[in-house]
């Protein structure tokens, strides 16, 4: 009897040591071009927060997109992450969910309006909330805002790069092209080359017009400037670079090619998981690969949290 109650005991000691308490509160900030909307996720480590930022397209902070669908796996990290004590702050892209997208906005939008969100984030997560270590973990798109933010704030403390692209976006563009579409490339080349010229693009190929067009050539214009690669060597904080082995978006090239370029990082830590996604789901073929983008039923690969989670309370 005494035996069975003994571990009981340690049991319950165990499940109480894990079963951490937060809260969870909806938080606005103002900035030039109006508000900018995330949920913080608050445990009792006051020092300690993780800042996520999400990837490209109309992406929001829980990683749905109304183009790819709802996976909610943001939202799960964020989760996961305060199970184990650890406070988050996930937010909106500008121009998405409740932020404003009048045409008057969207037309100022530049990858420069990203970056500046970001850094004004981390002054807010530092002045109001009191936050002393601050990580920023961007996803896809996200990993090359966390990048620029942390050379711009000396108050990033370390970087979290999560299936991040090596290369710029016109170099990732013209490489699907070459693999799907191969007679749109050179089409894509004369473009990407007007815009570097300051030149409009006009006459857009009907099969390019989805990412060519009035709306979103200022933003692809301003986004094709930076490269990853170069952006990460003037990083001096730690950084952890996670890929998943089976992501469609990003290959693990791209994660070789940011560690080998983060030559001023006083530490890099690099991880590949096995058989996750794009999204950070474990899958075992295309098919499952593409239906997780809108399945939330399917939790985020454990091994990617435990990587995650120990880096973290190793800062």
């Amino acid at each position: 009897m005494l035996k069975k109650f003994l571990l009981l005991t340690a049991f319950i000691i165990q499940i109480s040591a894990f079963a951490q308490s937060w809260e969870e509160f909806q938080l606005s900030h103002e900035a030039d071009l109006g508000k900018t909307y995330g949920t913080h996720i608050k445990t009792a480590d006051k020092n300690t927060v993780v800042l996520i930022i999400p990837g490209s397209g109309p992406t929001d902070r829980n990683g749905n997109s109304t183009i790819a669908g709802e996976n909610n796996s943001l939202k799960y990290l964020a989760e996961d992450l305060a199970k184990q004590g650890i406070s988050s702050l996930r937010i909106d892209k500008r121009g998405v969910n409740i932020s404003d997208q009048s045409p008057e906005i969207a037309n100022k939008m530049t990858f420069e309006v990203f970056i500046m969100d970001a850094i004004n984030w981390v002054n807010y997560l530092k002045k109001e909330k009191g936050y002393k270590n601050i990580l920023l973990l961007g996803h896809s798109q996200g990993s090359l805002v966390s990048l620029i933010a942390a050379k711009a704030s000396k108050d990033v403390k370390g970087i979290i790069s999560v299936a991040g692209s090596g290369k710029s976006a016109d170099e990732l563009i013209l490489r699907q092209l070459e693999l799907n579409a191969p007679k749109l490339r050179n089409i894509a080349v004369r473009y990407f080359n007007q815009m570097k010229n300051g030149e409009k693009v006009t006459d857009i190929h009907p099969m390019l017009a989805s990412l060519f067009n009035e709306k979103t050539n200022n933003f692809l214009a301003s986004w094709i400037i930076f490269n990853p690669s170069d952006e990460i060597q003037a990083v001096k904080v730690p950084i952890l670079i996670i890929q998943g082995s089976s992501d469609l978006q990003v290959s693990i090239e791209n994660a070789e090619q940011l560690r080998a370029n983060a030559m001023l990082s006083p530490n890099v830590q690099f991880a590949v998981i096995s058989h996750m996604n794009h999204v950070l789901k474990l899958v075992e073929n295309e098919e499952e690969n593409l239906k997780s983008y809108k399945d939330p039923s399917v939790p985020i690969a454990p091994e990617f949290m435990d990587v995650l989670i120990k880096w973290v309370k190793n800062q």
